[in-house]
């Protein structure tokens, strides 16, 4: 059987997902297609959120990659949503069927799915998608086909046949192969076939010591996240789907053969991310096999992430020595009421112990980049402060990453907002919303410079007084912030261009230029 798997994607075109439901369908002797399209979330803005409308010369060019396929997959989350509906949409006007949706957004909301697709399959596909194509080449009967839905006599059904992995070495490596792999060329707005120099390309630029930048491959040794945090898919998942054991780890053997494999078959690999939620909360005699390992086979720079009750001295030290040259870690909140709701288990004593732990290996790693989620409804100006007054303690020697609160379907937060009236407009506060850009309100503002090494720590502490934020916070959303919160992006674009010219990475100037372009 002949089969595409789509996936709108982030830029980087990782995904984790086709790429190993791709490689699972191989080994099971079948040939599937894979068409990326790749593209960040802030394209068009739509009514005050922002969606995204492909060009009908690329719909074109899918509709003729899918001809002759007999199943059609799209793997995606929540924020691609118009897309998949609108891909979808083209594929039945020109008479394709046997559609199946699949990740994230499917998993969470699959009977809805269902006014799209055909079949619809929850959590992990690679075994249900097998076993679906055993159905449809009349193999096997639907109703042993696990973790699928379909409409049957009118009404949304679903065997409730499950299936879970407890363990995932077995799978093979992520499909890189680039065998009939196709990426849009958003310059053209074509759908082109992924060579070695355009994948060359398309892989993630990471900072580097002396404003240099790696060429990257990103990988992951788990899957599973040892949170349960309430605005997140992977309590869900834990919760709805899984029969045993949640967080699973591929042995360092079968990471190590993956990373020797891509980086004979892509020489010019400089370093590896590992994209795992939490690299760090691996047991420690993991991670000293691998550090010890990794150093000796592999030996390139590599970045990773941790949470901060599994950033710990010995590990970070282990791993330094093996090649780490970046943490970055989820701070979230300071409010310890805000972090209840999160149901985040790591206390405020164990965020700043592991700065502390960070901040120590200073001049061996690169700055880390710290997590932070604002707009919570249910906060008041206190927990804001409380944030606040966290990443003031911090040296300057970090970088903020701040996330507006998305209330995706599917987790605890949103059933609760759902309740209690909070969600007003699905489309807008959810599917079209870009979560990397807060309100504009003065705590933001003041949280987004805590980062800024030019503004001096007495001056935001001074403008942080809680009678000055009750005041200015009431009002809201309002034009002055979000003009000081503009003039600070852009005084930090001007950084980045005259770092880039020092140190001749025109590059970024170009690409920088050409996302501009096609917007």
């Amino acid at each position: 059987m002949k089969i595409a798997l789509i996936t709108p994607t982030p830029p980087d075109i990782s995904a984790f997902g086709v790429r190993s439901l791709s490689a699972y369908l191989k080994s099971c002797g079948h040939e599937p297609t894979l068409v990326f399209l790749p593209g960040g979330i802030d394209r068009l803005e739509v009514e005050g959120g922002y969606s995204y409308r492909y060009r009908e010369s690329l719909l074109a060019d899918l509709v003729r990659i899918c001809s002759d396929c007999e199943l059609i997959g799209l793997s995606f989350m929540t924020q691609y949503l118009d897309r998949a509906c609108q891909i979808t949409d083209t594929l039945r006007q020109n008479k394709r069927k046997n559609i199946v949706w699949g990740g994230f957004h499917p998993t969470l909301c699959p009977q809805d799915s269902l006014e799209f697709a055909d079949y619809v399959i929850e959590a992990e596909g690679e075994i249900p998608l097998e076993n679906l194509i055993a159905h449809l080449e009349g193999k096997l009967d639907w109703e042993k086909v696990p973790n699928t839905w379909r409409i049957k006599d009118g009404h949304a059904r679903s065997p409730n046949n499950y299936h879970w992995m407890n363990e995932i070495d077995f799978l093979p490596d992520y499909d890189f192969s680039l065998e009939r792999h196709y990426v849009s060329d958003l310059s053209q707005e074509r759908l082109v076939p992924l060579d070695d120099e355009l994948f060359y390309s398309i892989l993630p630029k990471m900072p580097y010591f002396d404003g240099r930048f790696l060429t990257v491959y990103r990988t992951m040794s788990s899957r599973g996240c040892p949170h349960q945090c309430s605005y997140c898919i992977n309590r869900t998942l834990r919760q709805r789907y899984c029969q045993g054991t949640y967080l699973r780890r591929r042995s360092v053997e079968k990471v190590l053969i993956e990373l020797e494999n891509i980086t004979r078959r892509f020489p010019r690999i400089q370093g590896i991310h590992f994209f795992d939620d939490s690299f760090f909360s691996n047991k420690a005699a993991y991670l000293n096999d691998f550090a010890d390992r990794y150093r000796t086979d592999i030996g390139l720079p590599f970045y990773c992430q941790g949470s901060p009750e599994s950033i710990q001295p010995k590990k970070l030290e282990g791993l330094i020595e093996a090649g780490l040259v970046f943490c970055e870690m989820g701070i979230q909140t300071g409010s310890e009421k805000i972090a209840q709701l999160y149901h985040r288990t790591s206390t405020n004593e164990q965020i700043r112990e592991a700065i502390r732990t960070i901040d120590f290996f200073q001049d061996h790693l690169l700055k880390p980049h710290y997590h932070v989620i604002v707009d919570n409804p249910w906060g008041c100006v206190q927990d804001d402060l409380d944030t606040l007054n966290m990443l003031l303690e911090i040296p300057h020697h970090f970088m903020l990453c701040l996330a507006s609160l998305t209330l995706f379907p599917g987790t605890e937060l949103h059933q609760i907002a759902i309740e209690e009236g909070k969600i007003k407009d699905a489309y807008k506060d959810i599917y079209r919303k870009a979560f990397y850009k807060p309100q504009s309100t003065y705590v933001n503002l003041l949280i987004t410079l805590t980062d800024n090494p030019f503004i001096p720590k007495p001056l935001l502490r001074f403008l942080a007084r809680p009678a000055l934020v009750n005041r200015l916070q009431r009002k809201g959303p309002a034009r002055p912030w979000s003009l000081f919160m503009s003039l600070d992006k852009a005084f930090r674009y001007l950084l980045k261009t005259i770092e880039a010219v020092r140190y001749g990475n025109f590059w970024r100037l170009k690409q920088f230029l050409k996302r501009q372009r096609v917007r």
